[in-house]
C-alpha cells in the first residue's frame, strides 16, 4: 500500500508561512500522530527547495537535481515510521503539476492541499508586502489601478484555472480546497491544516503565538515608503522597517489607519467581480456547494467613523506619531547599548592578550 503525501501548494499570501512554522515547530508531535514533515528539501522552515527545482528554468541541470532530490524525499518517506507525509511551499502554486507527477513517479498517494482567499485581500496583502520590500515599480506605487490590472498578477488569482491544472494530473478527488476566511476554517488555521490531513488537533501541538508577516498601519507604511528612499545599506533599511512593523503591532488598532483600506471599496469590488464566475465554479466543483458561494464575507464599505462620532478613531495623528518616534528612539538606544557592550568585550579581549 502506497504512503500518502499531502502537498500544500499555498497559495501565496494565504497563511503559508504560519502553516510552515507550525509544521516545523511540531515535527515530533506530527510524527507521533503518523505524519512526517521531512527535512529533505527544507529551506527557511519550508519545503521550498522541493518546489524550486520544479519551477520553469532554462538551466538543464535542474532536471537532474530534481530527480535526485525527490528520490531522497521518497527514501526519507519510505524509511519513516509514518504512513503520511506533508510538504509545504507556496511556490508549488506556480509549478506545472506534470513536473511534480514525473519526479514522484507514481510511488506515493498524492493529495494536493490549496488554501484560497478573497482575491482583493490577496492583492492588498501583496501590495503592502511589495511596498515594504521596495519591489513595486514606480508606476505601480503611484497608480494602484495599474497594479490591479497587471495580467500576470491576475492570472494566478483565477482559482478554477489553477486548481483544474492540478486536478487534470492528480484527479479532482485528490485536490483538497480550504477557504481562508473566518467561519470557514475548522478551528484556527493550524487546526484546519491538521483537519485537511485527517489528523485530530490536540493541546500537544505548539501553536505560534506571534503573527507572521504582519501588516503595518497606514501611517507606519508611509514612513516605510520614505525609508525605502533613505540612502542607507539595505540591511540597515531592513532593520529599521522591521522595527517600525513591531511598533505598529504594539499600537492600538484604529480603522482609520487600517492599511488594508489602501484600496477603495470600488477597487476591491471590481476585483471580486472579475472572478465571480471562476469562484462560483470553484465552489461547485471542489467544495460541492450548489449555491456557488466560495467566500461568505463580502467587501465592507468605507464607513470609517468621524472624530465627532468617537470610537477607536479618536486617536490623533500626533498621538500616533509620538508613539512611533518614541519607539524608534528606544530602538536606537538599544542598538547603541549593544554596540557599547561589544566594544567593551573587544577591549577586554585585547587587554587579556597583552
Amino acid at each position: 500500500m502506497k504512503k500518502k503525501i499531502y502537498i500544500h501548494i499555498g497559495r501565496p499570501k494565504v497563511g503559508s508561512t504560519a502553516i510552515q512554522r507550525f509544521l516545523k515547530f511540531n515535527r515530533r508531535t506530527l510524527l507521533e500522530n503518523d505524519v512526517l514533515f521531512p527535512v529533505t528539501g527544507e529551506r527557511q522552515s519550508a519545503s521550498h527547495q522541493l518546489a524550486a527545482v520544479l519551477l520553469e528554468d532554462a538551466k538543464p541541470e535542474k532536471a537532474s537535481l530534481a530527480a535526485t532530490l525527490y528520490q531522497e524525499l521518497i527514501d526519507e518517506i519510505e524509511t519513516s515510521s509514518a504512513s503520511n507525509c506533508i510538504i509545504s511551499s507556496e511556490n508549488f502554486y506556480f509549478v506545472k503539476p506534470q513536473r511534480l507527477a514525473k519526479v514522484l513517479a507514481d510511488q506515493l498517494d498524492v493529495k494536493i492541499v490549496c488554501y484560497v482567499r478573497r482575491q482583493d485581500e490577496v492583492l492588498v496583502s501583496s501590495y503592502i508586502q511589495e511596498m515594504r520590500d521596495n519591489t513595486l515599480s514606480e508606476r505601480e506605487r503611484d497608480d494602484i489601478d495599474r497594479y490591479l490590472s497587471r495580467p500576470n498578477r491576475l492570472r494566478f488569482l483565477d482559482y478554477k484555472n489553477v486548481l483544474d491544472q492540478w486536478a487534470n494530473v492528480f484527479g479532482v478527488e485528490n485536490v483538497v480546497v480550504r477557504v481562508y476566511e473566518t467561519g470557514q476554517l475548522k478551528g484556527d488555521l493550524f487546526d484546519d491544516v491538521l483537519d485537511a490531513m485527517g489528523v485530530r488537533s490536540t493541546e500537544n501541538y505548539n501553536k505560534p503565538k506571534k503573527r507572521v508577516n504582519s501588516t503595518p498601519a497606514s501611517d507606519v507604511l508611509e514612513i516605510i515608503k520614505q525609508v525605502n528612499h533613505y540612502p542607507a545599506p539595505l540591511m540597515v533599511q531592513r532593520q529599521i522597517k522591521n522595527r517600525l512593523v513591531e511598533i505598529s503591532e504594539s499600537m492600538e488598532y484604529s480603522r482609520r489607519f487600517d492599511a488594508t483600506r489602501i484600496f477603495t471599496t470600488k477597487q476591491k469590488q471590481d476585483v471580486l467581480a472579475r472572478f465571480d464566475k471562476s469562484n462560483a465554479a470553484t465552489a461547485r466543483k471542489y467544495l460541492q456547494r450548489e449555491d456557488g458561494r466560495l467566500f461568505l464575507q463580502g467587501v465592507q464599505a468605507d464607513d470609517v467613523a468621524s472624530a465627532e462620532e468617537g470610537g477607536a478613531d479618536r486617536v490623533t495623528d500626533f498621538d500616533r506619531m509620538t508613539q512611533i518616534w518614541l519607539g524608534m528612539i528606544s530602538y536606537q538606544q538599544q542598538e547603541f547599548n549593544k554596540l557599547e557592550m561589544q566594544i567593551s568585550i573587544l577591549r577586554k579581549s585585547i587587554s587579556s592578550k597583552k
